[in-house]
Parts: structure tokens; C-alpha cells; sequence
């Protein structure tokens, strides 16, 4: 689930549209493409699109000069060189500069033990870190290159490297989220795991669970952003005094409350005062009560009162404050 994104954005190269001749031709029809046979004529094309070097003659298709133009221009026409051209350093570097996924290719295997290659690749695909050596996953230039390209990489790094607090900063900065990938040790740290919420709060999610009971490191991140409630311990989602400071400043921080909270009179009047949809989360037996229905239709009107329970819906009081 946490590299459900990681290919957005690719062009998958058996989906190039230089191939959508080849691949699907008209229905019904039989569409033979005649390969490139002229030299000159072929350096134009891949020129501009390097991918044309898949409609080259079997000997163009080995010729150095023409893969190296057609890789400088489109990384991904090494897939139609041959295996011989695709052992050569100098149009492999080029190709991974431009698509540096390629090194997930089995064919491209050998390449992972290679420093100069991965960081290549790294430049321009940090989660390909992954496919990487042990070895190389345990570099600093290369985990730090990698999360430059995308501050995911670092759930590919060596564990040394998820303890290093400078490498870990890094890729706060990038995104606070990086924190879940951090070794636990990390993630229980209180200057860390600071850095990390004040720059996304989605980041309290991966937060040792210690640090979530601590009310003087959450309520920073609760007043700055409520819906990070949501992460906070039960436990202090339970506590009176601590929900009640909440919805002062949010209403709607009720729904995040445990269910006994829902029921508490005191908190949910003070949720309702602030925001009268708040009643959408007071406990059923509450919404049965006027003074609990009467404050949030004051403040929102006929919205709050479509949340009351039914024998309140026609009050005539309410109904014209609702009005």
C-alpha cells in the first residue's frame, strides 16, 4: 500500500505510442510496418523520438551511433538495442538518466551492484531503490541522492541508514510523512517526530504511540490542525478536560471523540455552541435534549435541527430559530 503511486505518471514502453502501429492495428486489417533500413534517415527520426530505433533494421539496431542518439533522446530505446549494446556503460548511464526505472528490469540485473549506474538512476527514479544492492542501499550518497528524487525512498534504505537522524531530517523536509519509513527509534523521538508534523501533520499517524498520550506534544498539532485528532490516543480522546479543549476550537472535533465523550453533556454543548453540525456526533439519547438541540440551532439554524431526534424536529421554539 505505501508505493501505491509509485508508477503514476510512467509510460509503460510496451505502451509507447511509436508501437500503437504494431501493437494494435486497425480491426479487421493486417497492418505490416516496414522497418527502417536508411541510416540517415533513421538518426533523423530517433532524433525525435528515440523509440523509432524499435522499427529499425535488426543491423541499425546495433549500430552505436544511432542506439546513443536514440537513448540521449528517450532512455527507454535501450529495450531495442541489442543485448551486446546493452551491456556498453556509456549508453546504459544515458538511458538510466532519462528512465532510471530500468534498473528494475531483470535484464538490467547486473547493473544494481553498480555505484555510478544506480546513482544515475537514483537522480531520476528514487524509488528504484529498492531494486538496488544491500550494499547500495546502505550508501549514504546514494540513499541521499535517492531521496532528492522522491522522499519514498527511504523505505528502501538500510536500516542503518533509516536510524541516521541527517538522513531521515532530509526527507522530512521533502515530506513530514517520511517519518513512517524511519526506523521505530526515530519515530519515538520527540525532535524528530516534531519536525515531521509541523511540516505535514498526516505525519502523527506514524508516531510512536508513547508521544500520541502525550498531551503537550499533541495539542500543538491538534490547534494547528484539527482533523490530526484523528491519530491521537484513545486515551486522551476519552479524557474530558482534554476533548473540551478541543471543540472549543472545533466543533467538529467530536467525531474524532471516543464514544464516551459523545455522551458527555458538558463537552458536547461546548461542540455544539462552536459548530452546530457538531450535533451530528452527540451521542443519540443527547439530541433528544432542547438544551442540547437549543445552542446548535442558534448557531447554525435549520441545518442542527435537521439532526435533532424527531420529537424535537417540530418544537416551535426551535423551529422559529431555525427560521
Amino acid at each position: 500500500g505505501q508505493m501505491a503511486d509509485r508508477n503514476a505518471g510512467r509510460i509503460d514502453p510496451m505502451k509507447d505510442p511509436a508501437l500503437d502501429a504494431l501493437i494494435a492495428p486497425p480491426e479487421g486489417k493486417i497492418v505490416v510496418t516496414p522497418r527502417i533500413s536508411d541510416r540517415n534517415l533513421l538518426l533523423q527520426e530517433v532524433s525525435k523520438d528515440g523509440c523509432m530505433l524499435s522499427r529499425a533494421t535488426p543491423d541499425l539496431q546495433d549500430d552505436y551511433e544511432v542506439v546513443l542518439k536514440a537513448v540521449e533522446q528517450d532512455g527507454r530505446a535501450c529495450l531495442h538495442t541489442t543485448s551486446e549494446l546493452q551491456e556498453d556503460r556509456r549508453i546504459m548511464y544515458t538511458a538510466l538518466c532519462d528512465h532510471g526505472w530500468l534498473i528494475e528490469m531483470t535484464r538490467f540485473r547486473r547493473l544494481r551492484k553498480d555505484r555510478g549506474m544506480v546513482l544515475a538512476a537514483m537522480e531520476r527514479d528514487g524509488e528504484s531503490l529498492e531494486f538496488a544492492s544491500d550494499e547500495l542501499r546502505g550508501d549514504w550518497d546514494v540513499v541521499e541522492t535517492a531521496i532528492a528524487s522522491s522522499w519514498k525512498a527511504l523505505a528502501f534504505a538500510s536500516d542503518e541508514i533509516k536510524c541516521d537522524t541527517r538522513v531521515v531530517l532530509k526527507a522530512l523536509h521533502f515530506d513530514g510523512r517520511a517519518l513512517q519509513f524511519a526506523h521505530p527509534i526515530l519515530r519515538g523521538d520527540e525532535r524528530i517526530c516534531r519536525v515531521a508534523c509541523e511540516l505535514n501533520w498526516r505525519s502523527l499517524e506514524f508516531v510512536d504511540p508513547h508521544l500520541l498520550e502525550d498531551r503537550d506534544f499533541v495539542s500543538p498539532v491538534v490547534a494547528a490542525h484539527p482533523e490530526s485528532l484523528q491519530f491521537v490516543s484513545n486515551k486522551l480522546r476519552s479524557e474530558p478536560t482534554f476533548m473540551l479543549w478541543c471543540v472549543k476550537r472545533r466543533g467538529l472535533s467530536l467525531k474524532f471523540a471516543d464514544h464516551s465523550i459523545k455522551h458527555n453533556k458538558e463537552v458536547c454543548i461546548t461542540a455544539v455552541a462552536q459548530n452546530g453540525l457538531a450535533l451530528e456526533h452527540v451521542a443519540l439519547e443527547l439530541r433528544e435534549v432542547y438544551e442540547m438541540v437549543l445552542p446548535a440551532v442558534i448557531e447554525c439554524g435549520e441545518a442542527a435541527l435537521g439532526l435533532a431526534a424527531e420529537e424535537l424536529a417540530f418544537h416551535p421554539k426551535l423551529r422559529v430559530l431555525a427560521s
